[in-house]
């Protein structure tokens, strides 16, 4: 049978040869030399039986190759060429594993004599583990059983001063004259310096996916305790701490704002003291290979034997600190570190996106609460313009009428001061009537929002219009001209009270502001195939360029020289502009002091179909 013997230690290897099976045993003969010091925790080896056969080395020299079957025949070729000459080790075991044959490159590697390695029956086993030797064994017996060499296959050894190293090795069977296998042999290289960059490169790669990880997750939230938790999570991934924790500055107090593996707790630490004070300080981050030597180190937790600190800071601006803390000192490599540092740049950005974030949400919910007040202050004021507007114009009505007869009375008896004091009455009281007007007309124009409209001519309203302005510019002595395209009627949807309104508003507006001989021009016109344009053009005083922008705004009145004597309630233009505005037109002016101005609209038209729909 083919097995491992329990009670002798005995592995027994089989293979067949010349049609015949036949038992070979490799045996732990009780020769094996001690080991100084206690060996490491056994590591698998890279390759299990025939899967992990790779292929040689591709090179011009024959030496370069793992297969000894290649360096044999080109060592003999070559006169005063030995294994000694060769770069690599050379070995050859008998079938117990004892080695009968090395090179000087072997015993370099090994860092052993000749005489040590072929002496007292050594075997390959007393230079590896447990584990890495039964694998090795494994290897020897599919050699053995298929006549097969296997080549590059790794493992580890350990050398006599505790270090160890990796190495790859081939295995071929080493037979006698007769053919028949009495060994194995092979080319063996240290192959340590390749598997620290392997392994390097392995680490590297394992830091990229989880930076490119945590890029995605920490750009898909906003909110600071979610950025910490994945921060943390991927700090403790790669660095193999024991803690961590992330504390931010708020208030010129540096609080532990989120620790790794417990619950969410907050409290203060010291801002200037210790290895955390010190990363601060500077804004330089502290790797502290071994804290009994600091002079700084503030112990927290008793087991601490290494820290690191980095300062998180992003646009030259300090937010707090990112620290590890490990019981195992060797955890803590320079190559955690320089993770560590660019780890933590994302953090900090992540930590400022997240508070500004919060800040902004905290100011808008300021805002909405604020424009809430305004809204109801705004009502408020409205109701109360709107009631005491309705409420005077009744007693302003009996004012305005007692004037009337008043003036009518004492006229004959009245001199020139005194019927000027009765005028200025009559023309403030006319002036709070129609203030009242406009206002009680604003509100009507808002609670028409959604009624009806009616199709209408607009030709017809603003010939109606006119005709009431008429007079008013003759008395002033304005030239009123229009200039209205009848023909095909320009058909509008409107509600038939407050447009024409508007039309009568800027109408009335341009003569008022316009001078005795000046020109007023009402024109209508077609704008395209579904627009037309109103608009009213005056050879008045004109508008100062810095306050066309407030024109539109409640009760705003230009002051100026030329307005001090006309009236006006700076509700008018406002008003036209609501109206325009619930008719889905579009208002419009232009103005040039001391040359007049054009206020006008677009509105659209309303087709026969759509007419006759309704």
């Amino acid at each position: 049978m083919c097995g491992i013997v329990n009670q002798t230690a005995e592995l027994t290897v089989c293979g067949v040869h010349n049609d015949a099976k036949r038992e070979i045993v490799l045996m732990n003969t009780g020769k094996q030399r001690s080991r100084r010091g206690t060996l490491p925790p056994a590591s698998t080896l890279d390759t299990q039986e025939s899967k992990h056969i790779h292929a040689p080395i591709d090179s011009e020299s024959p030496t370069a190759s793992m297969r000894v079957e290649d360096v044999m025949p080109y060592l003999e070729t070559v006169p005063g060429l030995s294994l000694d000459n060769l770069e690599d080790g050379y070995y050859e075991v008998n079938l117990r594993g004892e080695f009968t044959q090395v090179n000087d490159a072997l015993c370099r590697i090994l860092s052993m004599t000749k005489a040590d390695m072929l002496g007292d029956g050594s075997s390959f086993r007393a230079f590896t583990d447990d584990e890495n030797a039964d694998k090795t064994e494994r290897a020897f017996n599919h050699v053995y059983k298929t006549g097969q060499p296997l080549r590059a296959l790794e493992g580890k050894a350990f050398l006599a001063d505790g270090s160890q190293i990796y190495l790859e090795l081939s295995v071929s069977l080493l037979n006698n004259e007769h053919g028949d296998p009495v060994g194995f042999h092979g080319i063996v290289r240290d192959v340590t310096d390749r598997k620290a960059v392997e392994e390097a490169l392995a680490q590297r790669m394992v830091f990229l996916s989880v930076l490119q990880q945590v890029d995605l997750e920490l750009n898909q939230t906003l909110e600071l305790e979610k950025v910490l938790v994945v921060a943390l999570n991927a700090v403790m991934l790669l660095s193999y701490a024991s803690n961590s924790f992330i504390a931010l500055i708020d208030g010129g107090v540096l609080r532990i704002a989120r620790q790794a593996n417990l619950p969410h707790t907050t409290f203060e630490l010291p801002l200037e003291h210790g290895i955390i004070g010190r990363a601060l300080r500077t804004e330089r981050a502290q790797f502290v290979r071994d804290v009994a030597l600091d002079p700084d180190y503030i112990s927290d937790t008793a087991d601490t034997q290494a820290e690191i600190a980095i300062p998180l800071h992003t646009h030259n601006k300090l937010l707090g600190v990112l620290n590890l803390e490990t019981n195992d000192m060797t955890r803590f490599t320079d190559e955690v570190f320089e993770y560590m540092q660019l780890l933590s740049a994302r953090i900090a950005s992540a930590i400022e996106n997240a508070r500004l974030y919060e800040q902004s949400q905290a100011h808008l919910s300021e805002l909405r609460d604020l424009y809430t007040q305004l809204s109801g202050l705004e009502q408020l004021k409205t109701d109360m313009i709107r009631i005491a507007s309705h409420d005077l114009r009744t007693p302003l009505g009996i004012i305005v009428g007692y004037l009337d007869i008043l003036a009518f009375d004492l006229d004959p008896i009245l001199n020139g001061e005194q019927r000027q004091y009765m005028d200025a009455m009559r023309r403030s009281a006319e002036r709070i009537q129609r203030m009242s007007t406009e206002i009680l007309s604003l509100e009507r124009v808002n609670a028409l929002r959604n009624q009806p409209r009616q199709p209408l001519p607009m030709a017809d309203l603003v010939s109606k219009v006119i005709i009431d302005h008429r007079d008013s510019a003759r008395q002033k002595g304005v030239n009123l001209i229009s200039d209205l395209a009848m023909n095909p009627p320009l058909m509008v949807l409107a509600d038939l009270t407050s447009l024409p309104e508007a039309v009568d508003n800027l109408i009335g507006n341009a003569i008022k502001y316009t001078a005795e001989d000046g020109f007023v021009t009402v024109r209508l016109q077609p704008e395209g195939a579904d627009y037309l344009r109103f608009e009213v053009v005056d050879t008045g005083i004109g508008i100062r360029d810095e306050h066309q922008t407030r024109l539109f705004e409640p009760f705003y009145r230009v002051k100026s020289d030329e307005t001090i004597k006309i009236d006006g309630t700076g509700l008018g233009l406002y008003l036209v502009k609501r109206i325009i505005d619930q008719h889905n037109g579009e208002m419009y002016f232009h103005s040039i002091h001391g040359e007049g101005s054009t206020f006008g609209f677009l509105l659209p038209l309303v087709s026969e179909e759509v007419i006759a729909s309704l």
